[in-house]
């Protein structure tokens, strides 16, 4: 056999051996990740759930939490005003002034929260089946496991175009439990989960008495009913200002 020969086999078992590795590290990888979604999926169907968030950028510290249970969604935000939907009707509260803006549902799905939102911090969660393979396929994104205190998790690091973003995934529960994304310049994003199922009470996603609560659209600033009170409801229900009010969107 010619050294020319020698030497194309050798190269071609390095190659033959690399995507032979990459192939079994991708199968793994995937097992690992469809075994934590299995999970979100099976959470997802108790349709109740709370998620207190912690973000610390820097020296800069705010706090969220959401609610959802049975169709309703609360998003409480660190100064206590908060958004609420039932997939119907969407609004933002402010308490304090006894003021309620009423939301566009589709121009406000961020700050809205649905039965999968808790989901959504898992890598992965909303890509197609092609995308998770290339998600796991992808060698500059890291699996592996680590140890924290007296529990494991599964620590996932993803490279997305414009930050560096590392999931921890508990282990036992398969629920995310905190992540941090890294730029290319700036603080990180320090981000702590707070992930609790079934534990949800109407009262966290109840809305206030609304008597006396100024209505007010929230993209245009214009107000729909100066004072929202219940026998100005009761009035006048079949009038087309109380159907602005309900059924706005």
């Amino acid at each position: 056999m010619s050294k020319l020969k020698k030497i194309f086999i050798v190269l071609l078992v390095i190659i033959l051996t690399y995507f032979l590795v990459i192939g079994i590290t991708s199968m793994i990888r995937m097992s690992v990740l469809n075994k934590i979604l299995k999970k979100a999926n099976n959470n997802i169907e108790k349709d109740n759930y709370s998620l207190k968030t912690t973000c610390v950028n820097g020296e800069y510290k705010s706090e969220t939490t959401a609610y959802y249970r049975d169709g309703i969604g609360r998003y409480v935000a660190e100064n206590g005003i908060y958004t609420w939907t039932d997939g119907q009707k969407a609004y933002m509260v402010d308490e304090e002034n006894k003021t309620l803006y009423v939301l566009t549902i589709s121009k406000s799905s961020e700050m809205l929260i649905s039965n999968d939102m808790f989901a959504y911090l898992i890598p992965g969660y909303n890509l197609s089946f092609i995308d998770k393979l290339k998600l796991c396929g992808n060698m500059f994104n890291k699996f592996s496991t680590e140890k924290i205190g007296d529990e494991d998790y599964y620590k996932i690091t993803v490279n997305e175009e414009k930050y560096v973003k590392t999931t921890w995934i508990s282990k036992k529960s398969l629920s995310p439990s905190k992540a941090i994304m890294e730029f290319p310049s700036g603080d990180p994003l320090e981000y702590t989960y707070d992930l609790r199922f079934t534990a949800t009470k109407l009262s966290s996603i109840d809305l206030p008495n609304l008597d006396t609560y100024k209505i007010i659209d929230y993209e245009t600033g214009e107000v729909i009913v100066e004072k929202f009170t219940t026998e100005e409801t009761v009035e006048s229900n079949d009038t087309k200002e109380t159907n602005t009010v309900t059924n706005n969107d």
